[in-house]
């Protein structure tokens, strides 16, 4: 009862992909959760201050069904690892960033990566200097800005490929200038998700790009949590909890940006370029990645199964997150703002 927020555990992408189970088809199940929730006490009293997991895949109908209706119509808020894949209806959302790469997310690569950025070690260079591995993209824009990525290949040290697939085709200039560049079509390996965390704990810098929507996805977490400085290119990419209360997670402490436009025109030498200027700079990045890894990632471990996260502290800036959106007037008290709404002095979140 003195609960400031209420998570909702349902994951509807989960339930359309299993299909129908004892007689229960997803809609049914969808259904019973909504007929359930509806009953809840708690949602009666404050729908507004209920949370719900509601990305859907792009092979998704109808991910939540009755829940996701009646979750949006009463208010509550939908927590979208991406702002494009958000169920329909809600108006109230927090993009959150995804979970990394489950080779990269277990204790034994949380303490390795560690030590790797503590102390004198802070300052070694790994094997590779800059990082690359992903799709190419569907809207013109974003093929532009990836097709860029394949003259990264001259830089020293580099590893930057493209993974199969992605779109099935691309524009004809954007192919025209790819192929000028020595690029083929049959150029793309098979994405494997060990071999891209293997990869990416040998680099220094990896390389963050937007691909069809604004968001950084999980090529951010993926590169924070393998220890592996992000460059982000292009201004346009959103990056998780920016806005967060407080002030944004110090991003220029532990990125290097890319200017677009340069990038555009110049692309291996304005890459080149920032990787000189950050080069002197990668002991004290490597130090502040660090740190804002334990407020960025959401979780981490594989136990008692295997890949079963356990919640990190990222969790605490999510909530943030959510209480700015709940009582923008004053976020970082959330339970004080939850207090003064439900006419309680509610502390405990659920």
């Amino acid at each position: 009862e003195r609960a400031a927020l209420y998570v909702v555990p349902a994951y509807g992408s989960l339930s359309e992909a299993t299909g129908g189970c004892d007689g229960q088809t997803h809609l049914n199940r969808m259904e019973a959760a909504a007929s359930a929730l509806r009953t809840s006490p708690w949602f009666k009293a404050a729908p507004r201050r209920h949370l719900l997991l509601a990305s859907t895949l792009p092979e998704d109908r109808n991910a939540l069904g009755a829940l996701g209706e009646l979750a949006a119509t009463s208010g509550a808020v939908a927590l979208c690892a991406d702002s494009r894949s958000c169920a329909r209806g809600f108006q109230r959302r927090v993009v959150i960033p995804p979970l990394p790469l489950p080779p990269l997310a277990t204790l034994a690569v949380q303490l390795q990566t560690a030590r790797q950025m503590c102390g004198a070690a802070a300052a070694r260079r790994r094997p590779t200097s800059l990082f690359f591995r992903g799709l190419h993209a569907k809207s013109h824009e974003a093929q532009e800005l990836r097709a860029r990525l394949w003259t990264l290949r001259q830089l020293p040290g580099a590893a930057v490929k493209f993974t199969r697939g992605g779109s099935a085709s691309l524009e004809p200039d954007t192919r025209r200038w790819l192929v000028a560049q020595g690029w083929s079509g049959g150029s793309a390996v098979p994405f494997n998700a060990y071999a891209y965390a293997r990869a990416a704990l040998r680099s220094d810098f990896c390389v963050v790009v937007r691909g069809d929507g604004q968001n950084a996805g999980r090529m951010l977490v993926d590169a924070v949590a393998a220890g592996c400085v992000p460059l982000v290119i292009g201004d346009k990419t959103v990056l998780p909890f920016r806005k967060r209360q407080g002030g944004p997670l110090p991003y220029a402490d532990f990125t290097v940006g890319v200017d677009e436009l340069e990038y555009m025109r110049y692309p291996a030498e304005t890459v080149r370029k920032a990787l000189e200027e950050a080069a002197p700079r990668l002991p004290q990045l490597r130090a502040a990645l660090l740190a804002a890894r334990e407020r960025l990632l959401l979780g981490y471990g594989d136990a008692p199964l295997r890949y079963n996260m356990s919640l990190a502290r990222g969790a605490d800036t999510l909530l943030r997150a959510v209480g700015q959106l709940i009582c923008p007037r004053n976020p970082a008290s959330l339970s004080s703002c939850i207090g003064e709404q439900a006419g309680t002095g509610a502390t405990v979140f659920f």
